[in-house]
């Protein structure tokens, strides 16, 4: 399930149920772990190493930043995390104030000019990784996908762009006027928010992958719903519980939305990177982590 996983720093202890929790103690749980890298400039991203589970101090910061390592997180020295569902400022994702001059809220993901495409107007250097699962089918009969990080338009190629730890967090293609020579923040994601590392999508959740929209069979990103599958136990549109769902036009164009017989999940499906209302627990999930409600985030797409 999204939910899954291995043991991710902040989590709530094992059997611990969400219900009844406050916003505050769920947002601790939201900082994502980094690792620094040396101060030895850009590396090209085909070999830029991945450290997991652990933080280095650079020997030297490029720039002074509003921002310090805590514990492996990358966060700001005064403000606390936002809550789930509170907004992007103070989120996992809020990296503004660093670079100099300091960057703001949106820039290590968009930018106005200079994209590196017109779609989302986005920032970030993609991977390069090319992204499979190790088996070739699900249980279903529904093939898993192979995608590449550079070239895929779905939305989880550019949040695989910081989660497969090949790309530091601060590389990004234009700020303040120009390509910045070197990353704003030399780090990458690494420990258990590390997703695809190398291109390995083993024992993930699949993304990029049809969905049986009305019990449909949809193709979607070179894969096909098997009838097995479109009878497994979905809920019709889950959209309705605030899962977001997308088309593809069957030219690898990607759009939020739903067109019968194309429509697909991405990793925003479950996860809302902007921390909008439709948040609902830790790691950004639009459902709850645990529990058996209608609000837990594995029965809004599965009927079981």
């Amino acid at each position: 399930s999204p939910g899954g996983g291995g043991a991710v720093a902040g989590a709530r202890p094992r059997g611990a149920s969400p219900v009844g929790a406050t916003k505050s103690s769920m947002a601790a749980s939201m900082a994502i772990p980094v690792s620094v890298r040396p101060a030895s400039g850009r590396a090209p991203k085909s070999s830029r190493p991945v450290s997991r589970g652990r933080v280095t101090q650079r020997a030297a910061a490029p720039t002074k930043t509003a921002r310090v390592m805590r514990s492996g997180r990358l966060m700001g020295p005064s403000a606390a995390l936002a809550a789930p569902g509170d907004g992007l400022a103070n989120s996992a994702h809020d990296f503004a104030g660093l670079g100099s001059p300091p960057t703001g809220l949106c820039t290590f993901c968009h930018t106005p000019h200079s994209a590196q495409a017109t779609a989302l107007l986005w920032n970030h250097t993609l991977s390069t990784n090319t992204f499979q699962w190790d088996d070739p089918t699900t249980t279903g009969g529904t093939s898993y996908p192979t995608f590449a990080g550079d070239t895929y338009k779905g939305p989880t190629a550019k949040c695989l762009s910081c989660h497969d730890g090949s790309v530091a967090i601060g590389d990004i293609g234009w700020w303040n006027g120009g390509a910045p020579p070197n990353p704003l923040v030399n780090t990458v994601v690494s420990g258990g928010f590390q997703i695809g590392g190398g291109g390995d999508m083993s024992g993930n959740h699949p993304v990029a992958m049809p969905y049986p929209l009305n019990g449909v069979a949809s193709t979607y990103n070179g894969s096909t719903n098997a009838a097995p599958a479109v009878a497994s136990g979905w809920q019709p549109d889950p959209q309705a519980a605030g899962i977001r769902l997308y088309v593809d036009d069957g030219a690898g164009n990607i759009a939020a939305g739903t067109v019968s017989g194309q429509t697909g999940i991405e990793c925003t499906s479950c996860h809302d990177p902007h921390n909008g209302a439709d948040v609902q627990d830790v790691f950004l999930l639009r459902g709850l982590l645990g529990g058996n409600s209608a609000d837990y985030i594995c029965a809004k797409c599965h009927s079981k």
